[in-house]
């Protein structure tokens, strides 16, 4: 009868090894997927920031553009209606 008691508690011993094997794959796989989803936000984080940078600066870009046309555009007309208020 020990010899069953002692067998018996050898073979939920293994069972209750393999099954915290089994969790401890399954937990380092879950941190394994953590980490890369981490990474990707990062890299996402990262291409949306430069994203923003370029768009900023190609706003600039034509706003400077525009106002330069403006300024162009409003000096023509000036000339022409001091030619025209002359004739």
């Amino acid at each position: 009868m020990l010899t069953r008691a002692l067998q018996t508690a050898q073979t939920d011993l293994e069972n209750a090894m393999e099954q915290l094997g089994v969790v401890q794959s399954e937990r380092l796989e879950g941190l394994a997927r953590i980490e890369a989803s981490e990474k990707r936000v990062e890299e996402v984080k990262t291409h949306i920031e430069q994203e923003r940078k370029m768009t900023e600066e190609e706003i600039a870009s034509r706003i400077a553009s525009f106002e330069k046309f403006e300024k162009r555009f409003w000096t023509k007309d000036q000339a022409f209606q001091c030619q025209i208020s002359a004739a």
